[in-house]
């Protein structure tokens, strides 16, 4: 039996394209944690050897003295048997996984590996997502998180949809620093934009409203950075898929994501438009 003295404490997962990355770096900063989490892939490999086990709990201590070690990887949540190896191997741990819009996902996928010359850049998004299966596999997000919900109970494995973290992106973060135990009301210094101000006294003294002056002097002659975005907008579908390939693509994911709205109780259909949009009646 292998002794767990540092296993993961945490592992999250996802799929290349969701943005897992973005909040992982997030997770990093937090005082508790500490980075970089290693993203190892270990078990996309894994086959049951007790000494590769313990290789890869050390790298998983290489980087901080915390209990709260982990690790981050994209590979995991597409991959065969991976979920079965990790509930085998670490049941207690906590997993966290991001979705995101699947058509989305592929188009983000298929513009880094254009960019990044893996394929032609004469090769259009329809042709690659045709021609690489998992660009499409790796967005049936229900059939992927149905093999861990087998093994893992909603109280160790928390599901965060991109678009949901877009919109609020402290609040996510705050409640995923919840869910693994951590201090909640941490604010990374990438999100204080998105800290709401602190509460202002009814009647403020005359230091508070002599150091309100000083500081609105201060702003004026030295303005506060604008902060750029937290990450790139969302790619605009139509600019990548001609309608009648959109369609296709939004019917080959809706039926995956109607199984995902009962997994995450919200209408994941509507919520990434994937119905099949039809054109008005003409009234003669």
């Amino acid at each position: 039996m292998h002794i767990q003295k540092h296993a993961p404490k945490f592992i999250g997962i996802g799929g290349k394209g969701t943005g897992l990355g973005l909040i992982t770096r997030l997770l990093e900063a937090h005082p508790d944690v500490h980075g970089p989490l290693p993203n190892v892939g270990f078990f996309c490999g894994y086959h049951g050897n007790q000494a590769d086990l313990s290789v890869y709990e050390k790298a998983l201590t290489l980087t901080s003295a915390t209990p709260k070690s982990g690790e981050s990887c994209p590979d995991y949540l597409a991959a065969p048997k991976v979920a079965a190896f990790i509930a085998d191997t670490y049941p207690d741990a906590k997993l966290f996984v991001v979705l995101r819009n699947p058509i989305d996902r592929a188009i983000v996928e298929y513009e880094h590996v254009k960019a990044t010359r893996q394929i032609d850049r004469s090769v259009s998004c329809a042709q690659y997502m045709t021609n690489h299966p998992s660009a499409q596999t790796d967005g049936f997000y229900a059939r992927h998180l149905n093999k861990y919900f087998g093994f893992y109970s909603p109280l160790q494995l928390y599901v965060i949809v991109y678009e949901d973290f877009i919109k609020d992106p402290l609040v996510t973060m705050q409640k995923l620093y919840d869910f693994l135990e951590l201090k909640k009301d941490f604010i990374p210094k990438q999100l204080e934009a998105y800290a709401p101000p602190p509460d202002e006294p009814v009647h403020p003294g005359r230091i508070t409203r002599l150091i309100r002056f000083i500081g609105s002097l201060i702003r004026k002659v030295r303005p506060k950075k604008v902060q750029g975005p937290l990450a790139p907008p969302a790619p605009v579908q139509q600019n990548f898929l001609a309608p009648s390939e959109l369609a296709v693509f939004k019917a080959t994911f809706a039926a995956d994501a109607a199984q995902l709205s009962h997994l995450l109780h919200k209408d994941m259909v509507v919520e990434w438009n994937l119905g099949i949009e039809t054109a008005p009646e003409v009234v003669l």
